[in-house]
């Protein structure tokens, strides 16, 4: 299989949201049918990520094959460096790398964290910590609880 296509899009979760309020998404399409989706960074919705991925690193990996995610990601990063090893460029290359792991696992059809190497254990409980999925915390409060939002239906 080889990279056949790679697309750069936002995702609003609402009508009234600006270009810098909008999820940044990449979608990794390979000649046999198959595509993997990874977000990039949330930054100013993603813009300068996605610019990075639409006119530097996709050029770069047309033609290329997705198993070789490493060794793609890691010429990508040294080849761009200039561009900042931080801030933007790492956003582009950490939604290249969600997206070449999506498209491993419907390739294999298998979870991620089995090819990473498996689960520790059977069930695992979820805590909020310092993430409060689009609420604020007021006051003296001590929980919240979060939103429950439709997404764009991805895998």
């Amino acid at each position: 299989m080889k990279i056949r296509d790679i697309e750069v899009f936002q995702v609003s979760w609402a009508a009234e949201d600006r270009p810098e309020q909008r999820s940044a998404w990449v979608r990794i399409h390979g000649d046999d049918g198959f595509s993997g989706v990874g977000e990039a960074s949330p930054m100013q919705g993603g813009l300068a990520s996605l610019g990075i991925i639409e006119r530097n690193l996709a050029p770069a990996l047309i033609g290329e094959d997705p198993l070789d995610h490493t060794v793609l990601l890691d010429t990508l990063l040294h080849t761009f460096a200039k561009l900042g090893p931080e801030g933007a460029l790492t956003g582009a290359l950490a939604a290249l790398d969600i997206a070449l792991w999506d498209l491993k696992g419907k390739l294999f059809d298998q979870p991620i964290y089995k090819l990473i190497g498996g689960a520790w254990q059977g069930s695992h409980r979820s805590g909020l910590g310092l993430l409060h999925l689009g609420r604020r915390l007021r006051g003296d409060e001590q929980s919240c609880r979060p939103e429950r939002r439709k997404g764009p239906g991805l895998h």
